[in-house]
């Protein structure tokens, strides 16, 4: 657990249902890249308008957000008796690698239970609050829910439609350009921008390359941070996923040597060539491989955030799928009037456009960073 964080909010007035839910939400998102294919769950318990416990799921395998505030309660010798707890997605009803959180809530005799979103899990699924109900807790459902699905995106989407959340992240010039006429891309952006990029890979369970990228510049696709002071720290590596039709990514390739051993997708002709590394076969479509039975594969793993990291032609054909959920755009203040283009898709009317809502911009000295989620997003929940 952020044992500080957690710490600092203790004591905290609370004046409203959504004072404590923005507060679960902050301890939710703590849990990014962590925790697939659970979703991200913070907790906080409030009485006398004050908060007295806080928690949030940390790692699979270990303990739900519920039990987490309420065993560290419990070991401060605060009784939970009578509160009011607040959890951004429905308690667990169900014993899966931990016991059901509905039990120790009822065990704590808490008074009443504020849920942000039902979970979409069948093994759930409105089943947490009903036992609540019944068992005499009051359950209040609903509270920033817009919010609450937002947060867990990727959760829905592979639980709902079986693919992941795909994040398109791309470096370009103010001119539209990814690399100039010689195919040098190195480097468009600062230094501050490819650090938040790599903190892009720290919050995803996967990075996805096209083996064009692979071949072209070996990429390692680890993830390297640095905290306040400059000093690099271990950052959560992403799993690298390589769409290799033909399987030509090199045995000396960086990618086969360090971070987190790389998935392959290939036609299934291939799947006997590596030496080494997990491969698996789908069927071709032209030049590329299925991107759906890619999705069905990635959930399969537990891998429901992912970050398209390149080339050209791996964008396009997710963006012509329909399936670029956010954008991550670091634009470089620079001009150089011909190279390669960032993204390539085929054309369509005005009618027909891909449209995308700012989420947030954000400036790297020189450089701006602004984050797209897909318009249509609330009908995918």
């Amino acid at each position: 657990m952020n044992t500080a964080l957690c710490t600092d909010l203790l004591q905290q007035p609370i004046d409203s249902d959504q004072a404590a839910m923005t507060l679960a939400l902050q301890l939710a998102k703590l849990g990014e890249g962590r925790v697939s294919p659970n979703p991200m769950v913070g907790c906080v318990i409030v009485q006398n308008a004050v908060v007295i416990g806080a928690g949030y799921h940390k790692r699979v395998g270990g303990h739900h957000a519920e039990r987490m505030a309420l065993l560290e309660m419990q070991e401060r010798g605060v009784s939970a008796k009578g509160s009011t707890v607040y959890v951004n997605l429905e308690p667990c009803c169900h014993t899966g690698r931990t016991p059901p959180c509905t039990e120790i809530l009822l065990e704590m005799q808490v008074a009443k239970v504020v849920v942000g979103m039902l979970d979409p899990d069948s093994r759930v699924a409105g089943e947490g609050v009903a036992l609540l109900r019944r068992m005499g807790v009051e359950v209040v459902v609903g509270v920033q829910q817009e919010a609450c699905q937002l947060l867990n995106h990727a959760y829905l989407l592979a639980r709902k439609y079986k693919r992941p959340r795909f994040t398109l992240k791309t470096a370009l010039t103010l001119d539209g350009y990814t690399a100039d006429i010689f195919g040098q891309s190195k480097w468009i952006t600062n230094l501050s921008s490819r650090l938040a990029g790599h903190y892009l890979r720290d919050s995803h369970d996967g990075i996805l390359v096209g083996v064009g990228t692979v071949l072209a510049d070996d990429p390692s696709l680890t993830t390297r941070l640095q905290d306040e002071q400059g000093n690099d720290i271990v950052g959560e590596h992403a799993r690298p996923i390589i769409l290799d039709s033909q399987m030509r990514t090199p045995q000396g390739a960086q990618v086969r040597t360090v971070g987190k051993p790389p998935i392959w997708f290939c036609n299934r002709d291939y799947i006997h060539k590596p030496e080494r590394g997990h491969c698996l076969g789908v069927d071709t479509q032209g030049e590329g491989v299925d991107l759906e039975q890619v999705a069905r594969h990635l959930v399969k793993e537990g891998i429901y955030s992912v970050l398209l990291e390149g080339g050209a032609t791996i964008h396009r054909a997710f963006l012509e799928k329909g399936w670029v959920d956010r954008l991550e755009v670091f634009f470089a203040p620079k001009l150089i009037g011909a190279g390669k283009k960032a993204l390539s898709m085929s054309p369509v009317s005005l009618s027909e456009v891909v449209g995308f809502d700012l989420l947030e911009a954000n400036q790297h000295e020189s450089d701006v960073h602004l984050r797209y989620i897909t318009a249509d997003w609330r009908s995918h929940v």
